[in-house]
């Protein structure tokens, strides 16, 4: 069984969830990897390592030293791409207008701006 973390690729923070597979294609992998987020082989502690990017490796984190905004609003944008799967598929159907879709990507190019 191969077990993965994923961390952010901008901050080298680890989220939450893992994944753990004995199928070898990156494919599976890549599909079960969160947006913005990097497939890291190994188990890891989110709560008290994270990768750090310019070394390529991962270190020792203590969480209180994350700007709390950032991480907030970074956390925002992964919930507003997980909710907008249903819209897609509204939209797809014909069920819907696209107005909620344009609503979260407008949110998420404001939180983006907003974190650089």
């Amino acid at each position: 069984m191969r077990h993965f973390r994923f961390y952010h690729k901008d901050t080298g923070l680890f989220h939450p969830n893992t994944f753990a597979t004995t199928d070898t294609r990156t494919i599976v992998i890549e599909r079960n990897t969160p947006s913005d987020h990097v497939a890291l082989e190994g188990e890891f502690d989110h709560r008290t390592q994270r990768f750090d990017i310019g070394a390529n490796k991962v270190v020792s984190h203590d969480g209180a030293k994350v700007d709390p905004t950032r991480r907030t609003k970074l956390l925002r944008i992964d919930a507003l791409r997980a909710a907008q799967h249903d819209h897609v598929r509204r939209v797809l159907l014909g069920i819907e207008d696209k107005s909620a879709l344009t609503a979260i990507d407008d949110e998420i190019t404001a939180l983006q701006k907003d974190i650089g």
